[in-house]
């Protein structure tokens, strides 16, 4: 997925200052080294073998895991570095891997890649706004036996309310910040149950068309989540450039994050 976006740009273009893998792989339970560090040499980005060969441009790769809020959080990293111009080009990459003979889960293996380049004020992402309720008790609970290996994960009944409530409230902050007419607003959800979009649509006022997510499959996306689903509208022709897109994801902390994203 990375690779393809990749060459989407010119040849000149493809430098890439930042590498943030945001996915969660929990094949084999590989920790060490940064999965970050095993795609930037697959993709053989900043690497240098051959001592006869001109150096090349260094690419800086580190992990960033949050649940469902890692992508956005890997965005807002590399907006700092952007900020400081110590990066020009990142690449924001998210892949979820699940043992075959594990436990199910309610996600299914999926990947996607955000290709970001700095502009000008205004223009692509703006800051990213994050909440978190430590004194709130989680609606997805997963509890371990390190002696059988297992996984089980809980959810509440009451889950898909409790992530509606908070979403949309942070949603109607970043919206009434930036002064957004919420009935031409574009709405990215990911939430890590279902049934989220219908409840965050109604409460913000909106029809349930304005809420993209990933098309259907067998299960949750997870992290690549927020790729997925502007990938695929940006294919189906609903993305315009005088209509806001609003990135909202929800976490299991509880934690949500949210970011407003002008195209160009």
């Amino acid at each position: 997925m990375a690779r393809q976006v990749l060459h989407r740009q010119p040849e000149p273009d493809r430098k890439v200052d930042l590498l943030v893998f945001a996915g969660i792989y929990r094949d084999d339970n590989l920790i060490e080294p940064a999965t970050a560090a095993l795609v930037q040499h697959g993709l053989a980005l900043g690497l240098v073998h051959d001592p006869d060969e001109p150096p090349a441009s260094p690419t800086l790769s580190f992990d960033l895991l949050n649940g469902s809020c890692s992508v956005l959080e890997a965005v807002a990293t590399v907006r700092s570095f952007f900020l400081t111009g110590s990066a020009r080009t990142a690449l924001i990459v998210a892949a979820d891997g699940f043992p075959v003979d594990g436990p199910p889960t309610p996600f299914t293996p999926a990947a996607g890649a955000f290709l970001l380049v700095a502009a000008e004020p205004g223009i692509g992402f703006g800051p990213v706004h994050t909440r978190y309720e430590p004194k709130e008790a989680s609606p997805l609970e997963s509890y371990g036996n390190i002696h059988e290996s297992t996984t089980r994960i809980l959810l509440d009944v009451d889950a898909a309310d409790r992530t509606a409530a908070r979403s949309t409230a942070l949603a109607l902050a970043v919206a009434e910040e930036h002064q957004l007419d919420l009935a031409r607003l574009t709405l990215f959800l990911n939430a890590p149950v279902r049934g989220v979009a219908h409840k965050v649509a109604r409460r913000l006022g909106i029809s349930p068309h304005q809420v993209r997510e990933p098309d259907p499959m067998p299960g949750l996306p997870h992290t690549a989540a927020p790729m997925l689903a502007y990938s695929q509208a940006l294919t189906a022709g609903r993305v315009h450039s005088d209509r806001p897109l609003l990135f909202l994801s929800a976490g299991s902390g509880p934690s949500e994050s949210c970011v407003l994203y002008r195209p160009v």
